[in-house]
């Protein structure tokens, strides 16, 4: 029991009391400018249908769960903290030593919420609080925000690499798990075989032990039980909706026979891993990932402070470039006070679209490059037509104009034919070579950025499965990347000043 004044800066050493209560330090910097700029009522949603709001201010969850991928550490290590670490109290605004601070079984309830709102609804509060944030830091320093630069990062599900037939075997145990006796004498005895050998031999000493030719075998016998399973209990079964996916995805039903689809049919958006369905895969040149991929996109003005202002995650399939225009719709829209003028990208980031869009908003789009090798003809157009250039053989020829709005020449191999994207294409390689080495080396910054985003990832994977909850992690992180930004500007324009 504490006698009298409870107040944790009382009971302080003056050398520590001075450390303790310095506004340029990260726990104080962090209550300013992150804790107290949270707005409360973007979570109302959550507790209207249900019961009340937590006996806590929703401010230090949030902060809680910003700390916790800040310091790269557990859950319990995180509470651990917030109990007995004055500077991590401070930072949430618990100045009190009798004050218990934020129990962990309310944090775990208020991230469950936010999850289930989202399935139900569609509807990201955590972004809208990561914008709210963002926005008042960005009028609070006066980040003009002219110019922005992107990237994007591949990240690992929490998961197990799963072969094909792991897949499969896995599905259909978690499916099986509860039959009951009288269920499994609904199916034909070939599948109650099946389902014997399924819930005694595990997939992992299967894929080692076995044959080829028996684990194809063996996957054949699994598509029978997972049809049977369709058939008779029609969306009764647990994990019926994964497992008709997954049957759809791995097995073709030709005449009552059930086949094994060919790998190559086979999307790289399947199921990878039963659980986490949301994990897809992708190859970026030697990268092998199952998970998701996450676009930053930060300012990279010449003077001031630079701040990420927005932040997009999604399956690993889903192309760089298709992140391009809500990135900077939503930068502009909800965090930054001024218009974009440049912006800065790889090649990754081209399309038609990006282009057009570009264009339409008066920005200035500075690539590194195109995707793709290098084209044999290069093409020029002229007043006296299309030139073309052979690179391998520097010959210069003049392409005739078909009656299909394309230009051809003759080959050694027959005709090649040019359309108009073929020339736009041209044209914005040469754009793109002309551009001013300074240019293109502003954009290489970002991977310092992407770089700290993943500092806290092992093997390249987080710790967590599911789409929203990494969602979750990416705007604490990036929240977490400006605050120390927002620190170390405040200390130099602190020493410029002295």
């Amino acid at each position: 029991m504490i006698d009298g004044d409870s107040n944790i800066g009382n009971t302080l050493h003056r050398r520590s009391l001075k450390r303790y209560n310095d506004q340029n330090l990260w726990h104080n910097q962090f209550l300013e400018n992150v804790v107290n700029q949270v707005d409360e009522g973007i979570f109302k949603p959550l507790f209207e249908a249900k019961m009340g709001a937590p006996n806590i201010p929703i401010r230090q969850l949030i902060g809680i769960n910003i700390l916790k991928e800040g310091f790269g550490i557990s859950d319990e290590q995180m509470f651990d903290q917030v109990q007995f670490h004055i500077l991590v109290r401070k930072a949430l605004g618990i100045n009190q030593m009798d004050d218990p601070g934020p129990s962990i079984e309310v944090y775990y309830l208020f991230r469950r919420r936010i999850v289930a709102y989202e399935l139900e609804t569609g509807i990201d509060l955590y972004k809208q609080c990561f914008e709210s944030i963002t926005k008042s830091q960005v009028m609070k320093f006066k980040v003009e925000g002219k110019s922005i630069r992107m990237d994007s990062k591949l990240i690992g599900s929490n998961i197990a690499w799963y072969s094909r037939f792991q897949i499969v075997h896995e599905t259909t145990l978690m499916a099986c798990e509860h039959l009951s006796i009288k269920q499994l004498h609904c199916l034909k005895k070939e599948d109650r075989k099946t389902h014997l050998t399924l819930i005694s031999e595990p997939a992992q000493q299967l894929v080692y032990t076995e044959t080829t030719e028996s684990i194809e075998k063996r996957l054949t016998d699994l598509g029978y039980l997972m049809y049977g399973l369709l058939n008779h209990f029609s969306g009764s079964l647990p994990h019926y909706e994964l497992l008709k996916r997954v049957f759809n995805e791995q097995f073709i039903v030709d005449k009552k026979k059930v086949k094994p689809r060919d790998k190559k049919d086979i999307s790289a958006k399947s199921v990878q891993n039963p659980h986490d369905v949301d994990a897809t895969y992708r190859r970026k040149e030697e990268q092998k990932v199952k998970g998701y991929i996450t676009n930053l996109t930060e300012t990279c003005d010449e003077k001031g402070l630079n701040l990420i202002t927005n932040v997009q995650t999604d399956n690993v399939s889903a192309p760089d470039n298709g992140f391009f225009e809500e990135a900077i719709t939503d930068s502009q829209e909800n965090v930054l006070s001024g218009k974009i003028k440049n912006a800065h990208a790889d090649g990754a980031y081209h399309s038609l679209d990006n282009q057009k869009f570009a264009t339409k908003e008066q920005i200035e789009l500075y690539l590194t490059g195109m995707q793709g090798k290098p084209p044999r003809y290069t093409i020029t157009e002229t007043e006296q037509g299309l030139h073309v250039i052979d690179t391998q053989t520097g010959e210069v020829i003049i392409a005739h104009k078909t009656k299909k709005e394309s230009w051809g020449i003759k080959t050694e191999k027959g005709y090649r034919y040019f359309t108009q994207k073929d020339i736009d294409a041209a044209v914005l390689r040469k754009e793109l070579k002309d551009i001013p080495p300074e240019k293109k080396k502003i954009r290489n910054n970002v991977e310092a950025t992407i770089f700290q985003y993943s500092f806290h990832t092992r093997n390249n994977k987080t710790r967590y499965r599911g789409l929203i909850k990494h969602k979750l992690f990416a705007f604490a992180r990036c929240l977490w990347i400006n605050l120390v930004r927002i620190t170390n500007y405040e200390i130099k324009i602190c020493q410029g000043a002295l």
